[in-house]
């Protein structure tokens, strides 16, 4: 298990009435809205909010969102959207059958993507600024169904614009905590030697995928569920310091921060029942940002994860479609 602080008591007791045996199951919550391809209460995005920590800070708006950018047809379960449901969701249904590649990336996420801004982010934030984000993130994999092949992911996207609510990203970082059945079999840096960044051990790669410049940090001792809780501007300094300023341009902005699961086959039952982030910048009276219609695309596509011998290729254009465009007030 990932080291880190338990999450607040309120969350502890949302994610208890939710994650049973066999299954999830709300107790006086509303169910959310259902998307036109899902059923039982499903749904491909929904605004929610991420969790409040101890010191009152957090519980900014935020994104569930199926993100089927590589032909996944996956629905979550979002079982509320306040701050006490801290950005839980659970892939309710994936059926796709598999490509060799991601499927889709089904993820929380804060920031500006796709022609969408979450408000009251702190995002975007100069790489001058030094943005260090302090990332909670609680995940279950126990659930997810035989078979599965998936990774646990955080990412981070920057771009040169640091303005408008499509910014083209340019540099990620992406951090893996899982891979299953193997960092192997996703085809991510899986050996050899490490760094220690958060008194942790991981092995690093980097590669230019397209016009993007992706560094990549995977944890040496893989976590299959339970919590994180990691300093991101630790990573991203670690970028500055050894790589190529490509991998981190000094003139960009961090755009969005996401975490969830990337899928290359099965993946339903994968749940995230605690998400939380302060450490940005405080934007004290945010002007709500528009939902996207229901013909946008809500969703950015993930930095993906080649294997060595891959060659970089384009991402295929997302394929969700919003389904929700109010958020809850708490």
């Amino acid at each position: 298990m990932l080291r880190g602080p338990r999450p607040p008591r309120s969350v502890i007791a949302a994610a208890t009435a939710l994650v049973v045996s066999l299954g999830w199951v709300v107790a006086g919550a509303a169910a959310p809205a259902m998307a036109s391809a899902c059923g039982n209460g499903g749904t491909t995005w929904k605004q929610v909010h991420l969790g409040v920590l101890g010191d009152g800070t957090g519980g900014q708006l935020a994104v569930d969102m199926s993100d089927s950018w590589g032909g996944a047809n996956t629905c979550l379960y979002v079982p509320g959207t306040t701050k006490d449901f801290a950005g839980s969701f659970q892939v309710q249904s994936q059926t796709a059958s598999s490509t060799g590649g991601v499927l889709g990336y089904p993820s929380t996420e804060i920031g500006c993507s796709s022609g969408y801004c979450t408000t009251a982010s702190g995002l975007p934030a100069p790489v001058s600024a030094n943005p260090d984000p302090d990332l909670t993130w609680y995940y279950d994999t126990a659930d997810a169904v035989s078979g599965s092949k998936y990774d646990a992911l955080i990412d981070s996207e920057f771009s040169a614009a640091c303005t408008g609510s499509a910014p083209p990203m340019n540099a990620a970082v992406a951090i893996y905590t899982y891979g299953s059945p193997s960092y192997r079999s996703i085809g991510v840096p899986h050996s050899g030697p490490t760094v220690s960044i958060e008194g942790l051990d991981w092995y690093t790669g980097h590669f230019l995928d397209g016009s993007k410049y992706v560094s990549q940090f995977v944890l040496a001792e893989p976590s299959s569920g339970g919590g994180s809780d990691l300093t991101l501007g630790d990573f991203y300094q670690w970028v500055q310091a050894n790589l190529d300023p490509n991998y981190m341009p000094s003139g960009d902005c961090l755009q969005t921060v996401s975490t969830g699961f990337e899928i290359w086959s099965g993946g339903q039952g994968l749940g995230t029942y605690n998400s939380a982030i302060d450490g940005l910048p405080v934007v004290a009276s945010p002007t709500p940002s528009p939902s996207p219609s229901p013909s946008a695309s809500a969703s950015v596509t993930p930095t993906p994860s080649p294997s060595f011998s891959d060659s970089a290729s384009a991402s295929p254009s997302p394929t969700d479609t919003p389904s929700d465009s109010s958020s809850d007030s708490d």
